[in-house]
Parts: structure tokens; C-alpha cells; sequence
């Protein structure tokens, strides 16, 4: 993690270390080397996906398409590869109906098709003992790690060092670092490197029982990166996989309690100013006020406010949308910068900043509404018949219900634009998940070969 690390801050030399550390982990210790996989592919704050002159994805693709004709598939396999082909063929389907190339299309379209992952870990395991269990402890460090580089960035170096690539107002690297340490002026670090922690909302829900100093870590990493979808999100996730629906909903009516004796603590704080923007302290405030302005919204202007400035991004799109007549088909699957139709490109009056108020209607930060843009209600309807479709294919297997957790952490982040499963960060954590249930039921199922010791 320290050399990924290096590698995010543009110090070139450590990806011979992490490269040399993943062949090393691959022959003894394939539970690290399918982990150290999903960190190095996925980035999560540790690098960028343009950190190298290939992108992280485009290396995964390419590897998972090598090890698809070479490796002799099980049946289950074969019906995963299946559901993954026609669900891109049905969104290529629907983007066939915009006015943009499909040339520029395929390298949007492309990110919806990440969960083509799963086929690293189950060739990894392909010969050896897995079980989930190793692989929940396995993980555990590597999550911790992540904690702990987030709490030292947010809290001692008040900066993007440890997690370097968790975004701010510019790139932190090995000659320019962003920090100011010890200053107390704690930094806001947003959230991807904490995006594995879903991977292990379901084993503590369940099974393993964190100490004291643990659920320290996890909180203060959390409370770092100030980000409030991300925090309930993983509360929501572990109540309900451990306590079940109305334990959820009692959690909610205790947590709206605390809400309220925190708005109040964060409205004595000084707040947070920036050009543009007027934040609480703790965000909280802030947050809360906004749905204030949802419900005294006259018109769009008022509305562009809500949810920190997301609806600013999506009414103008959705306007675009309907005076396109594309309700069921989208506008396809737009790139910000690659974009050769005209009447995609739209000013957008509602940002506060108008020098960037001229953009493509390619994205918003709520992953729901980005996938109607893109492809319509008949995007909509495809995407959730192939993660049905993915869960069914292991829905009576030992442990199915873990997929669903991540699907509910992937979900409820997405709904601020994070980690969704239409993107590496999230399709990944559900590809991996995936994998480990078929791996730990492999001796029930059909087409694996013979175990040898890992």
C-alpha cells in the first residue's frame, strides 16, 4: 500500500516494488494477491486510473479477456460470461439510437462492463484451496491500513500523502506534496480509498466481533473523509445485515435524534468558506439545510442547491433528455471531453461558477439518473435485470447474501454519485465478492479442477 502510495504521488520507481510484491503474493499468497489486484486495478485513493500511460482498467480488461480464452470455464462461469455479454450487447443496443459515434461511446460504454473482474480471483483459486473466511482475515489489514492512512492524511499531515489521489483542488505529488502538518486545519478527504470497507460490512455484521481500538479507526477514518452518504451508508449496511429491516428503521429513528443534537453542535462551529460555497464545520448543517431548500424550492434555481449542487448538474441534462424525446433510450453514453455532437453541449445556468457553466450532458453525481441520461428507462430496466441476473446465478450457494451487501453499500453511495456499480469501484467490490462465494462452494459445483494446497 505504501508503494502504491508512492506510485499515486508520481514517484514512478515504487510500481516495480508493488508489480515485484504481486508476482511475489500470486505464488504464496494468492488471498493478498487477488486483494493487492483489486487496489492496484481499482486505484481507490491510492492512484489514479491515468496514473500510468495505461489505464488501470484497461489493463484488467485486456487480462481478464487473456485468462477468458485461456482458462477451461465451469458452467457457472460460463453463465456469468454469458450475463456480462448480453447485458453489454443490450446497452450497445440502446446506444445504437444516439446521435453520438459509437467510437466515442465505447469508452463510457466500456466502464459499465467492469464486473468482468471476477474471472481474476476464480483463476487465481483455479488450483487451490479457497475460503472465504481466510480471504474476510486476509482483507481485514489491508482495510485498517486504509483507516489508518486516512486518519495520519485528514488529522497530522492535513493533506493527500498516505491517500494521495482522494481528490482536492490539485494533484499532491512526491516534489509537490499537499500538507500542512500539524496545523490543525483538518482536510477533507474524499472517500474512495474507504470503498473496500464494503467488502467486510457483512462479515462484522455476521461474524466477527471488532475491538474497542478497531471501530476507533473505522470512525475517525470515516469522520476524515466527511462524507455523509458514505458514513450512513455503511451504518444502514451493518444494522440491517446484522439486526435485520426493523432494527434499521429503529437505528434510523435514533440516528434522526442524534442528527438533531448535531446540527446544533455543527451551527456553533465556525464554518467552512470557499469561493463558491458556505459549508458547516461538520457538514451536517449544512446538509440538513439543504432539505430545506428542497421543499421551499419555487423554481429551478432554488432547487439547483439541493444535495450540494447535484440537482444544479442534473435538471438542465434531464431538460436535454425530454426535449430530445429520449425518455427510453438516453442520450448515450457522452464523454466530457471526446463529445461531437453540438446539441450535447449545453450551458448550464444553474452553476455558481460560470466560467465552467458550458459542459457536455454526460455526467452527474447521482449514478441512478446518470444511467437514465445515458440510456433511458430501457437502461434502467437492463441494469437491474443483469445484477438480478448475477445474484440469481449464485442465489443457492453458501453465503449468497454477501453479494447483496455490497450491492446495498454500492447502491446507497451511488446515490452521491460514489462507487457505483457502473464503474470500476464498485463493480469490482461486487465482482470479488461474487468470486469468493463460487470459490468457497467450488466443491459443489461443476467444471473446477482438482484442489492442490494453496
Amino acid at each position: 500500500m505504501l508503494s502504491l502510495s508512492l506510485t499515486g504521488l508520481s514517484f514512478y520507481p515504487a510500481i516495480i516494488i508493488s508489480l515485484a510484491m504481486m508476482f511475489k503474493a500470486y505464488r504464496e499468497n494468492p488471498y493478498d494477491f487477488i486483494i493487492m489486484c483489486l487496489l492496484f486495478l481499482g486505484n481507490y485513493g491510492l492512484t489514479q486510473e491515468n496514473t500510468l500511460p495505461v489505464k488501470t482498467y484497461d489493463i484488467c480488461v485486456v487480462a481478464s479477456l487473456v485468462l477468458f480464452f485461456t482458462y477451461i470455464k465451469p458452467p457457472i462461469v460460463k453463465r456469468t460470461l454469458f450475463v456480462i455479454v448480453a447485458y453489454g450487447i443490450a446497452l450497445l443496443c440502446i446506444a445504437w439510437f444516439s446521435l453520438e459515434t459509437m467510437t466515442v461511446q465505447l469508452y463510457t460504454w466500456r466502464n459499465y462492463l467492469a464486473f468482468i473482474f471476477f474471472i481474476i480471483p476464480i483463476v487465481t483459486f483455479s488450483r487451490r484451496q479457497f475460503a472465504i473466511t481466510e480471504f474476510w482475515n486476509r482483507l481485514f489489514p489491508y482495510v485498517l491500513l486504509a483507516c489508518i492512512f486516512y486518519i495520519i492524511d485528514g488529522f497530522i499531515l492535513c493533506g493527500n500523502i498516505l491517500m494521495p489521489c482522494t481528490a482536492a483542488y490539485r494533484d499532491s505529488t512526491f516534489f509537490d506534496p499537499l500538507m500542512s502538518p500539524l496545523s490543525f486545519s483538518f482536510f477533507r478527504k474524499y472517500p474512495p480509498g474507504l470503498f473496500p470497507m464494503a467488502l467486510l460490512v457483512y462479515p462484522v455484521a455476521r461474524y466477527y466481533k471488532l475491538r474497542f481500538w478497531q471501530w476507533a479507526v473505522v470512525s475517525l477514518a470515516l469522520f476524515a473523509s466527511q462524507t455523509f452518504s458514505v458514513l450512513s451508508g455503511f451504518i444502514a449496511a451493518y444494522i440491517f445485515f446484522r439486526f435485520g429491516i426493523r432494527k434499521l428503521f429503529l437505528a434510523i429513528f435514533l440516528g434522526l435524534l442524534s442528527l438533531v443534537a448535531l446540527y446544533y453542535v455543527d451551527g456553533l462551529l465556525p464554518e467552512r468558506k470557499s469561493e463558491y460555497i458556505i459549508q458547516s464545520r461538520l457538514r451536517i448543517k449544512s446538509s440538513v439545510d439543504q432539505l430545506s431548500i428542497l421543499m421551499e424550492a419555487a423554481d429551478d434555481e432554488d432547487l439547483a442547491d439541493f444535495a450540494s449542487g447535484r440537482m444544479a448538474q442534473i435538471l438542465p441534462k434531464l431538460d436535454l433528455v425530454n426535449e430530445e424525446g429520449r425518455q427510453w433510450t438516453g442520450l448515450g453514453f457522452l464523454h466530457p471531453e471526446k463529445n461531437t455532437v453540438a446539441k450535447y453541449v449545453i450551458v448550464n445556468e444553474l452553476y455558481t461558477d460560470v466560467s465552467e457553466n458550458e459542459e457536455v450532458a454526460a455526467l452527474v453525481e447521482v449514478i441512478p439518473v446518470q444511467i437514465y441520461i445515458a440510456t433511458g428507462w430501457c437502461g434502467l430496466i437492463v441494469h437491474v435485470l443483469f445484477l438480478t441476473a448475477v445474484f440469481l446465478i449464485v442465489r443457492r450457494l453458501k453465503y449468497s447474501t454477501y453479494l447483496l451487501s455490497v450491492y446495498f453499500c454500492c447502491i446507497w453511495f451511488g446515490l452521491s454519485g460514489f462507487c457505483g456499480l457502473i464503474s470500476a469501484h464498485g463493480l469490482f467490490l461486487a465482482a470479488i465478492s461474487f468470486s469468493a462465494i463460487i470459490l468457497n462452494s467450488r466443491s459443489k459445483l461443476k467444471g473446477f479442477p482438482l484442489l492442490s494446497k494453496a
